[in-house]
């Protein structure tokens, strides 16, 4: 396949989207990560399903993938079962998103180390403490106006956030 360049995909409607020439890329640092390189996406509807999330993360055997960069609209693309197929990710790069609350992505992140949600219209932290490994929030630019749910999470060693309350 054709190399894209090392860039995520920004997820909408999959009806939305007539060619691959429609979708938007930001670049995307990898070494042992997955890579995006010029997959088909016509079945993008089925985003989570094993087999599209092979391609988008250039990885195999999903147990091994250890980060993943997209863009997604959580109002059109169901992401609570992420956790699940990548049971091993330890980064997720969720920036420039919508996605409105923490609950959003499930509770299935059991070893997620450093999640990145900058700009993503985020406005809840409810959820935060399904997250039992996460070390590293990056959150810049959102809308939070509560950081209670942060105070039992007793592993984090990195918070970040700009312009957090509103």
């Amino acid at each position: 396949m054709a190399q894209a360049g090392n860039t995520p995909l920004t997820l909408s409607n999959p009806s939305s989207i007539a060619s691959k020439d429609d979708i938007i890329y930001d670049d995307l640092e990898s070494s042992d990560y997955g890579e995006l390189d010029g997959t088909d996406f016509d079945e993008l509807s089925e985003f989570l399903s094993d087999d599209s999330l092979r391609e988008l993360t250039g990885c195999d055997d999903l147990n091994n993938c250890l980060f993943l960069e997209a863009r997604v609209n959580s109002e059109e693309v169901i992401i609570r079962n992420l956790g699940e197929k990548l049971p091993r990710l330890i980064e997720l790069k969720l920036n420039n998103s919508n996605i409105n609350s923490i609950r959003d992505l499930g509770t299935a992140f059991k070893k997620l180390m450093v999640l990145w949600m900058s700009r993503c219209n985020l406005q809840e932290l409810d959820g935060i403490s399904a997250f039992d490994s996460i070390k590293e929030l990056y959150l810049a630019f959102n809308e939070i106006s509560d950081l209670s749910p942060l105070v039992g999470c007793d592993t984090i060693e990195v918070f970040m956030a700009f312009r957090f309350i509103q």
